[in-house]
């Protein structure tokens, strides 16, 4: 049992390492932009996004909130005058707790769509899952790291 609990923090401090510094969370992912919540450049260069996307690259994103960590898949992308936008429409709600995740959906789903830009805008609605009824919008500014593959 402790070399089982051994290889597990070991792997921990592996995957942590290697996306606190920016490299591959699997071969052939790297990270070459990242903006702050301030709409200003954390790290790398936007230019680099841009090429990446009309070169037809596959891109996630991921944020971290103050209790959360988003990664995700851009199901689309878009270049245009030195932006690039990505949305993502695979989020049903979850369950979640003070105490952290709890596994499951929600008694009362609904789907999560989010569109997110270079700049740091992040526009988030909500609908119910089955019906035509929104649970409301959110649009605020958020630091984004974007991941690159290329194809």
């Amino acid at each position: 049992m402790k070399s089982c609990c051994a290889i597990l923090l070991f792997l921990n401090v592996v995957i942590t390492f290697d996306t606190s510094e920016g490299q591959s969370f699997q071969a052939g992912w790297a990270t070459v932009f990242e903006n702050n919540e301030q709409v200003k450049t954390a790290a790398g260069n936007k230019a680099s996004i841009v090429d990446a996307v009309q070169r037809g690259a596959d891109v996630n994103i991921s944020i971290d909130t103050q209790n959360t960590a988003l990664f995700a898949p851009c199901d689309w992308t878009y270049a245009r005058a030195g932006q690039v936008a990505c949305l993502n429409t695979q989020h049903i709600s979850i369950k979640n707790s003070e105490a952290g995740l709890s596994f499951g959906f929600q008694n009362d789903p609904y789907h999560w769509f989010i569109i997110v830009n270079t700049s740091g805008q992040r526009d988030v609605r909500r609908w119910n899952v089955g019906e035509h009824k929104s649970r409301g919008q959110m649009k605020d500014n958020v630091g984004i790291r974007w991941w690159i593959r290329s194809n």
